[in-house]
């Protein structure tokens, strides 16, 4: 199936991608004729702040004849790609942005630059676009590449479990159960108690250590001046803690991380007075699901608000990111030729309500 299509053969409209990551144009052309393209539909998003202006239209959309050997699924030899529209204008700034997802963008505003050709034909092909779009809405969905598209997919489709579904649901149960009763004031050497359960759960290896040295093996080393407390004065432990002088170090980051935080044990507070075991990455979820066990086991009280999202990630039902950054949970990138493709849950390609 062949349409009306840019000049450029793809390649060259792929080589645009990458002059497009910081590409910013002052071009009174260009604007114009984005100013003529988003006249004939209307916004998906609109809001008045104040003296600010805010318009979004997602998406236009514009075809591309493939003339290269790479095979655009889900078609081959013909393509239609897209690029969400931004309008914005306040006090005295005024411009566009073409957002070309999984790619980049560009800003333009007015001014006496000669445009990039390529930018000029695609608005003019996805003005001349239109027509067919408003006749057939169904186009995007089969001719827009997997590539350019963004979703998400659950992770055991990509990645093989860690756990079964059975085996969370057990401590979940567990956990349900646990010890919910107040242990409210602490020690110091209650505190050292609760995280080398923890740690020597996830260093076994360092068992024999004391509380002490477990904790300074493996803890952040920035403790706030919590270690130089008496160990067994509650009243200085409490003084201290709630007189917040620690906050600016990491004196409950049992498990340092690496350019992130690890994972935090919160000694019981006057208003929460059971322990509080969180990460800051769920990179740490298998070593956070062996510590919530230990302290189950050790009739510990305490509140894990991390073990959901935790387990989810180690029994796969979490979603990743599918062509865009996920984060530390992950990004699987898809061309279509991949045998998860099929679980993959896209993102709408939504079309503006058209003037034509």
């Amino acid at each position: 199936m062949k349409y009306s299509a840019v000049k450029e053969l793809f390649d060259e409209i792929h080589d645009l991608w990458y002059d497009l990551k910081s590409m910013e144009i002052r071009s009174s052309e260009l604007f114009y004729l984005l100013d003529e393209l988003s006249s004939k539909a209307e916004p998906t998003e609109e809001e008045t702040y104040k003296n600010a202006i805010t318009k979004t239209w997602a998406y236009f959309y514009f075809p591309v004849e493939n003339d290269t050997d790479e095979i655009l699924l889900p078609a081959k030899d013909f393509a239609i790609l897209y690029f969400a529209l931004h309008y914005v204008k306040r006090r005295n700034e005024e411009f566009y942005y073409m957002g070309f997802p999984t790619v980049g963008g560009v800003y333009v505003e007015k001014g006496d630059e000669k445009p990039d050709s390529r930018l000029v034909d695609i608005i003019n092909e996805t003005k001349n676009f239109l027509p067919r779009l408003k006749e057939d809405t169904s186009l995007p969905e089969k001719y827009v590449p997997y590539r350019y598209r963004i979703g998400k997919i659950k992770r055991k489709y990509v990645h093989p479990p860690e756990m079964t579904l059975d085996e969370a649901n057990k401590i979940l149960k567990m956990y349900e159960k646990r010890n919910k009763g107040e242990i409210y004031p602490v020690s110091l050497r209650d505190y050292l108690r609760v995280a080398g359960i923890c740690l020597r759960t996830v260093y076994p290896k360092d068992s024999e250590l004391s509380d002490l040295k477990i904790y300074r093996k493996h803890a952040d080393f920035r403790h706030g001046g919590m270690l130089d407390l008496p160990m067994d004065d509650k009243k200085a432990f409490v003084e201290w803690y709630e007189g917040e002088k620690w906050i600016g170090s990491h004196p409950f980051e049992i498990i340092a991380g690496f350019s992130m935080i690890g994972m935090l044990l919160y000694p019981p507070s006057r208003r929460h007075k059971r322990y509080n075991l969180s990460i800051g990455s769920l990179l740490y979820s298998e070593d956070y699901v062996k510590c919530v066990e230990a302290l189950i086991n050790q009739n510990i009280p305490f509140d894990a608000p991390c073990l959901q999202d935790a387990l989810d990630l180690l029994t796969g039902e979490i979603y990743i990111s599918v062509n865009e950054w996920g984060g530390v949970v992950g990004t699987v990138y898809c061309d279509g030729d991949e045998d998860f493709v099929k679980y993959v849950e896209w993102r709408p390609l939504h079309i503006p309500k058209l003037k034509i």
